[in-house]
């Protein structure tokens, strides 16, 4: 009998056990999460200038860097064209001769920007003057840092000039194709784009100042120099809509800007309550619950009667925008307010301010908007009703009373169809999200078929919507 009863099962190995550096909640001084900007990176990007089409390798596990193979399958070799790429050349062309050979050799070195990594066997096409176009391969690539987002040098040599033969070949082989715009690089965003992006990025630049130019010489009024609120049976004033206008354009915009006058209100605490232009240029969700929601118009005769200073008293317009909801400072708390519309006394209480608690509340006098009987009627739509996410491309301004947007903007409103897209992609602005440029095209497209009221309000949002793809403008 045996001394030991070997059992039927194996006995697993064991399992060596994980070090644990750190425990996920830890949070040391030796890792700095912070991210550095690419534009960051470009002061220290040195050369001449080289704008070449460079053809990118695509690559996976099953095949290999190589250089142009003209006799290769389509299927087996494919690049990504990058037109007008720019390169930082920092060593020029040179020319030595193969002592064995007896033939010329050119080459030379550059660096690339962080948004692309070469690789040995990229093809970019290039001027090398004369009138001739030259094919470069690289040799050699070297990265520059450790940082995830970093720059690269490469060598390359020529070999050959640019024929039917070879660009034949390469076009056979783009599987994609983009466009770069220096421009974005500068600005943090990727500056590589598609064929039909790129096309609508040219539209929009070119189409920013004409838009610009004709916004501010159809709405200036030069027989009171202000902007007017067209459609209104009286001359109306918006102050927040002019001193938004005036805080973030100029006359590089418009000529007509520095005609442009802002009116006095200060006498009125409630003028400087927070509306949907400052969430807007500060790019500040939060303060949408301290913006009013909904406008009247009180009468200009309601104002300080002190002639100077620009005083909107005297200004000749009749009638100002107001706000039915403000959110008021601790200003209101010594200046109370007392307003009349048509001959009835309006007087927004005091109590409405908690200071006991050490805060100040927000304003919401019902009565005032009960007796304000002058608001502006909204219009009906006109145009194109395309939809993007189910959405019309806006609501015409007004259209529930509210300020500018709907009472589906503010309150958030998810249903589809509920905001409009000019919503959306504002809500996308303020949050810091990347926009949809073909939906900035169809609002562009379709501003001609909107009626005045809507042009006025929403012309410089997509203004800011435009700035925010394209900072060169």
């Amino acid at each position: 009998m045996p001394l030991v009863n070997p059992k039927d099962d194996l006995v697993d190995a064991p399992k060596p056990t994980p070090v644990i550096i750190a425990k996920p909640e830890y949070k040391g001084v030796t890792v700095d999460t912070k991210m550095i900007p690419v534009s960051s990176l470009l002061s220290h990007v040195e050369g001449s200038s080289w704008i070449v089409n460079y053809y990118s390798q695509v690559l996976n596990k099953d095949n290999a860097s190589a250089g142009q193979g003209l006799g290769t399958n389509p299927i087996h070799q494919q690049y990504r064209l990058i037109n007008s790429m720019e390169l930082k050349v920092t060593s020029p062309l040179s020319n030595s001769q193969d002592p064995e050979s007896k033939s010329m050799v050119v080459t030379g070195s550059a660096t690339l920007y962080p948004f692309i990594i070469p690789n040995e066997g990229d093809i970019f096409l290039a001027d090398i003057g004369s009138g001739r176009e030259g094919v470069f391969q690289i040799t050699n690539v070297t990265r520059l840092s450790i940082s995830t987002q970093t720059c690269h040098t490469i060598d390359y040599n020529l070999i050959d000039y640019s024929n039917t033969t070879r660009r034949t070949d390469l076009a056979l082989k783009v599987v994609q194709t983009f466009y770069y715009q220096k421009d974005f690089l500068l600005h943090g965003q990727n500056p590589l784009l598609f064929e039909e992006d790129y096309v609508v990025v040219k539209n929009l630049q070119n189409s920013y100042r004409h838009i610009c130019d004709s916004y501010f010489r159809t709405f200036f009024s030069r027989e009171y120099s202000i902007l007017l609120v067209p459609l209104q049976s009286t001359p109306t004033y918006d102050h927040y809509h002019t001193e938004a206008l005036l805080r973030n354009f100029s006359t590089w915009d418009s000529e007509e800007i520095r005609y442009i006058r802002k009116l006095n209100v200060d006498d009125d605490s409630v003028m400087r309550a927070t509306q949907i232009w400052d969430v807007i240029f500060t790019k500040n969700i939060s303060l949408l619950n301290n913006c009013f929601t909904k406008v009247g118009k009180v009468y200009s005769s309601q104002f300080s009667s002190e002639p100077l200073h620009e005083g909107v008293r005297y200004s000749g317009v009749k009638e100002l925008m107001y706000p039915l909801d403000p959110t008021v400072t601790v200003d209101f708390g010594y200046t109370p307010v007392v307003k009349t519309v048509n001959g009835t006394a309006i007087n927004i209480p005091n109590t409405s301010l908690k200071t006991a608690g050490g805060y100040l509340a927000q304003l919401r006098p019902k009565t005032l908007e009960d007796v304000i009987d002058r608001t502006l009627a909204g219009f009906d739509q006109i145009g194109d009703k395309a939809i993007y996410n189910q959405s019309p491309l806006i609501h015409p301004v007004l259209i529930d009373n509210y300020y500018v947007f709907s009472r589906a903007f503010y309150e958030n409103d998810q249903l589809p169809g509920k905001q409009s897209v000019l919503e959306v992609l504002t809500r996308q602005y303020i949050g810091g999200k990347d926009l949809d440029i073909q939906a900035i095209k169809r609002l562009v497209d379709n501003i001609p078929q909107w009626n005045p009221l809507d042009q006025f309000y929403y012309i410089p949002i997509i203004l800011f919507l435009i700035k925010s793809i394209i900072r060169s403008v």
